[in-house]
């Protein structure tokens, strides 16, 4: 079976690459490379594209625990991710295909509603299809995205992995975020200052079938003031001109399983909502982010949640440092978690080759009361 599937991911990209040089002409193919994007085979015409790209994370963690917990000592590869994007017979034709091959726990406790259930997970690194979809924009006013990708809520989830000015993204985002998941999204930015998702998904996560009749529906709205307000963080391009901007987001879910740390029961309808600020000037830059979490029935829950980073180039586009203060609030028994942090990055080649070391002090760790840790992440990231 795995000889299979490889079988078939090759075959895959032969099709593509031989569909690409007929449309073109077979000696008409432009082929280029760039450290950070990968590999690019263009037809002629330029109707057809075809991007290979890989993202390597290697990570050391140590976290020095409290209470008597044995401390914890591991390298992981964290992310290591092949990615294959393009266009197809019309520049506005657009398709991905991301699979990821990290390291994973072979064995793993989750909360769902409120019980503790052992789940078991995958120690040999076999693929995971993350996403997979077509995108038609015929114009900048209105696109058509199907398939499995992100759902547009919050920015910080929206930031490619990669892109992060931290080791990894924040704790409180974890409660809050639907990470991807399989629907539609129609989409568009008529002006450089105005662009809006309204989607529609199972709501059930990544790889996963709607198992009831509702829906998750909800909207992201980006206002960019100066600048583009692209998802990604850090100044690495050391703007001259401020890049600054909000967003807003709704989503209305009726989940198929629990969320926010088991807080929230599976099946419990809820909306969620986050407001986002980033600005990039000169070498240094901040991202802000607001959420929160209600439940429409069984126990009455209002979750709480920001994170806010400020980050500043000391030798521009090649050393950051950068701070970070993350919390969760429940509105229950359950106990609030907090994240302070700081962050410094070695940039070799903006993003694509990098170095990035974080220190964290973690209240309330895991969710319990008063297990206060240290936590010191080292990553080193190639992209390719």
């Amino acid at each position: 079976m795995k000889k299979l599937g490889m079988f078939k991911a090759i075959s895959v990209v032969g099709t593509l690459v031989l569909c690409m040089s007929v449309a073109g002409g077979a000696d008409a193919a432009e082929v280029k490379y760039k450290v950070g994007k990968g590999t690019t085979i263009k037809s002629e015409d330029g109707n057809n594209k075809l991007n290979i790209s890989g993202r390597v994370q290697a990570r050391h963690t140590y976290t020095l625990k409290e209470n008597g917990v044995a401390d914890s000592n591991t390298f992981e590869v964290k992310r290591a991710k092949l990615k294959l994007g393009g266009h197809v017979l019309n520049p506005n034709l657009k398709y991905k295909l991301q699979m990821a091959f990290g390291t994973k726990s072979g064995t793993k406790t989750t909360t769902i509603a409120g019980s503790s259930v052992v789940t078991k997970e995958s120690t040999t690194g076999l693929a995971t299809l993350e996403d997979a979809f077509l995108d038609w924009t015929p114009s900048n006013n209105i696109g058509i995205q199907a398939g499995q990708f992100k759902v547009p809520f919050l920015k910080q989830q929206l930031t490619s992995s990669g892109k992060q000015q931290f080791v990894d993204r924040s704790l409180s985002t974890g409660g809050f975020d639907f990470k991807r998941d399989i629907g539609i999204n129609i989409h568009g930015n008529p002006n450089d200052h105005f662009s809006y998702n309204l989607f529609a998904m199972n709501g059930n996560g990544q790889n996963g079938l709607n198992a009831n009749q509702g829906l998750l529906f909800g909207t992201r709205m980006e206002f960019p003031i100066f600048g583009e307000y692209q998802s990604s963080e850090s100044d690495t391009k050391h703007h001259e001109e401020v890049d600054t901007g909000i967003g807003i987001a709704y989503v209305f879910n009726e989940h198929d399983s629990s969320f926010s740390g088991g807080t929230v029961a599976a099946g419990t309808k809820t909306s969620h909502g986050t407001i986002d600020f980033g600005l990039k000037y000169k070498g240094f830059s901040a991202q802000l982010a607001a959420m929160i979490l209600r439940t429409h029935e069984g126990a009455n829950l209002t979750n709480y949640g920001y994170n806010a980073q400020l980050g500043y180039f000391f030798i521009p586009e090649t050393f950051e440092v950068a701070l970070r203060a993350a919390s969760t609030i429940f509105s229950d028994a359950i106990v609030n978690e907090h994240e302070y942090a700081a962050a410094f990055n070695y940039f070799i080649k903006g993003h694509a080759i990098k170095v990035q070391n974080d220190i964290a002090y973690l209240v309330n760790h895991g969710g319990t009361l008063n297990q206060d840790d240290f936590r010191v992440r080292t990553q080193v990231q190639f992209i390719f």
